[in-house]
């Protein structure tokens, strides 16, 4: 089941986000996947877009996703990673 961005970071990042896991825990970082339509770093070439990644805290991820740029890989195109 997808996790969404916690509901306490502003609405353009949560938007912006398919899975929020947070995994500090477990000794792991917060994972984030993006929702179809962004990348971290689009690389205009199918399939190289960077689409998940992992962050040390709450605000660092915040700060990337709201970076994010449009993307259309295949990926993304198709909206539902086939």
């Amino acid at each position: 089941m997808d996790t969404p961005a916690p509901s306490t970071l502003p609405r353009i990042v949560r938007d912006r986000v398919l899975d929020w896991s947070d995994e500090r825990g477990f000794g792991n970082p917060i994972m984030v996947t993006l929702a179809y339509g962004f990348a971290f770093d689009d690389n205009d070439a199918d399939n190289l877009a960077c689409h998940v990644s992992g962050f040390e805290t709450r605000s660092k991820a915040a700060a990337a996703i709201k970076a994010v740029q449009p993307c259309a890989c295949s990926r993304c195109r198709s909206g539902h990673g086939g």
